[in-house]
């Protein structure tokens, strides 16, 4: 691991342990993981009624056939309860409309494509997890969106605010290669939970599912993580993750996280519009590092300066009775489908509160293929949204 900066923080660890914890070190994902002995993700969609719906042709097992494929179990097992739940039907059947209904639906009207949607789980195990950084919703242009906050394929242009993040990674450890590319993969598998709130985006338009119900599901997901992240064994209860909540969109998702067990650390978003009122310098890359140290042991240390490009999962690889089976040495070439790149629009939007969005678009300004010249200029419209008016400023991308 790179040097770290020569700054040093003092750090509020609520109950400083007697001895260390222990911390399980993360696995590489090249064999089936599986959430305990009794549970199946095939036994599980089996048992879903095949009754149609209230107000729906389609049946529960029908709409929830890509979560028991494509969840992780151990995820998959605990949140079994909440995705029968009626609002989360019903968020289903509302991304049914819109052509979400399988692993190999990719019909690029919804972002992430469906396979992608529980990346998140299958990259981070629940009892793996030891940081959560917490997005709202997926990119939502052509390419960019799969599954972990934040994080791009490769082949796209790397985004502002992951700009910002690695701007301030090379602050924290000076030794830091900033990379050419936006895949965060790496961290996703060594133990940072890379949630957004909204897990899927109309395409092109900005926070278009943000009221489909996903708030809702993904606040369970950070409550599962407060009581069994981090404990290195299924079933376990937690002593302690790492929260990072970049803006007030992610500080509302971990207002009830417990502040004595958990290390909660907030700051402005990493976004061009507030990356200076207090992202920039916030130090919560070391800080993060120090807590796990002092709480599990050096070993426990997220090595947030090793992003290399790792092999991405297909959907074949996905699909293994809900199981990935991801191999971490895998060819990059042969696995990672490099987009042939089209110049895209990267867009922010200030939105009510004041606090920027990423992937707002503005209607006058289209992504052009790649044989397009850039115009190499930004360009601004207001538009309404919420009953109110926003700024939007799309900054156009140049071919990767």
């Amino acid at each position: 691991m790179s040097k770290r900066a020569s700054a040093t923080f003092k750090l509020p660890l609520a109950s400083p342990p007697t001895k260390r914890a222990r911390l399980s070190p993360p696995a590489a994902i090249t064999a089936p993981l599986s959430s305990s002995s009794s549970f199946s993700p095939s036994t599980f969609l089996s048992s879903l009624p095949t009754a149609p719906v209230a107000g729906s042709q389609q049946s529960t097992q029908d709409l929830l056939r890509l979560e028991a494929s494509s969840l992780d179990p151990s995820w998959l097992e605990l949140l079994q309860d909440e995705v029968k739940k009626p609002y989360f039907l019903s968020l289903k059947q509302a991304l049914w409309k819109e052509g979400v209904k399988g692993v190999d639906d990719s019909r690029g009207k919804v972002f992430p494509p469906a396979k992608d949607i529980y990346a998140w789980s299958r990259y981070t195990p629940l009892h793996k997890v030891k940081v959560v950084i917490i997005g709202q919703d997926p990119y939502h242009d052509d390419g960019q969106a799969h599954g972990l906050c934040f994080s791009v394929q490769p082949g796209i242009k790397i985004p502002p605010s992951l700009r910002n993040i690695y701007k301030e990674l090379k602050t924290e450890y000076p030794d830091f290669d900033v990379p050419t590319h936006g895949s965060l993969i790496s961290l996703a598998r060594s133990g940072v939970l890379l949630l957004n709130t909204s897990l899927t985006v109309r395409a092109h338009q900005a926070g278009s599912h943000s009221k489909l119900g996903w708030e809702d599901f993904t606040d369970k997901v950070v409550e599962l993580v407060a009581k069994y992240g981090g404990s290195g064994e299924v079933g376990k209860e937690s002593e302690g993750v790492v929260f990072l909540a970049w803006g007030a969109w992610a500080a509302k998702r971990v207002a009830n996280v417990d502040k004595k067990k958990h290390f909660v650390l907030e700051s402005p978003h990493p976004s061009p519009l507030s990356a200076r009122r207090g992202f920039f310098g916030n130090g919560h890359f070391l800080k993060a590092n120090e807590w796990l140290s002092e709480k599990y042991g050096d070993d426990a240390k997220i090595n947030w300066t090793k992003l290399d490009i790792e092999a991405a999962p297909t959907a074949a690889e996905v699909l293994h009775e809900g199981q990935p089976t991801v191999s971490a040495s895998a060819s990059t070439s042969a696995s990672v489908p490099i987009v042939e790149t089209v110049k895209v629009a990267q867009s922010v939007e200030i939105n009510k509160e004041g606090e920027n969005v990423e992937g707002a678009v503005v209607k006058e300004v289209k992504a052009v293929k790649a044989k397009g010249k850039a115009p190499g200029k930004a360009k601004e419209a207001t538009t309404e949204k919420g009953g109110k008016q926003s700024t939007l400023m799309a900054v156009w991308g140049k071919k990767a």
